[in-house]
């Protein structure tokens, strides 16, 4: 089953996506996430519904499909499912959801993002972090050069890696002092950006 519906994803015709948005139900995990991945190669609109409904399945792979699947089909309607998917248990899904996001290029959301990031009670800090950069506006960096301060090591990676993900050499400074981090992800994650930086100023 795995197989025939990855192969219905390969063929490209919206005519199977009823079948691929009924295969996201089935008891089979590798089965959701092939529909899921197939869905997402197919870019149909019809199966929105159906994969925002998979942003709550129990499997984090079928989470992380499916916002993978909403990124590659873009359009605004996606926007307040990948928001909400911003706060999942799972890092890789956050990360997956903030990504998605940065496809749509939904400029709009970035007030929304901001507030998210200033607000300790939030627990779409993080996400709302690796959003910012995947949206790549510039006028998020002042807070994300600030959240390079914060207590939370996790929150300061964030920070490193959205303001990498933005570029341009205002961000160097505080990137080039998030070296001397006290936590070796945020470090790591600040050497990354700066590499990112360094490797679009030589193209």
């Amino acid at each position: 089953p795995v197989t025939a519906v990855a192969t219905l994803g390969k063929v490209g015709d919206e005519a199977v996506v009823p079948v691929l948005i009924q295969a996201l139900s089935d008891s089979g995990l590798f089965v959701r996430e092939a529909a899921a991945n197939a869905l997402g190669r197919i870019g149909s609109t019809g199966a929105v519904p159906a994969l925002i409904q998979a942003l709550s399945d129990s499997s984090v792979r079928i989470r992380f499909a499916s916002a993978g699947a909403l990124g590659a089909i873009s359009g605004t309607v996606v926007v307040p499912a990948l928001l909400q998917a911003l706060s999942d248990s799972d890092l890789a899904v956050r990360i997956a959801a903030a990504e998605a996001l940065g496809k749509v290029g939904s400029a709009e959301v970035v007030p929304t993002l901001l507030r998210e990031l200033a607000y300790f009670g939030s627990n779409m800090r993080m996400g709302a972090a690796l959003a910012l950069g995947e949206i790549a506006d510039a006028t998020a960096v002042p807070a994300l050069v600030k959240t390079l301060s914060d207590m939370n090591f996790g929150m300061r990676w964030a920070a490193a890696r959205a303001l990498g993900k933005i570029g341009g050499t205002a961000v160097v400074p505080a990137l080039l002092h998030a070296l001397l981090d006290s936590d070796f992800s945020v470090r790591e994650a600040a050497a990354n950006s700066l590499g990112w930086i360094g490797d679009a100023a030589a193209t």
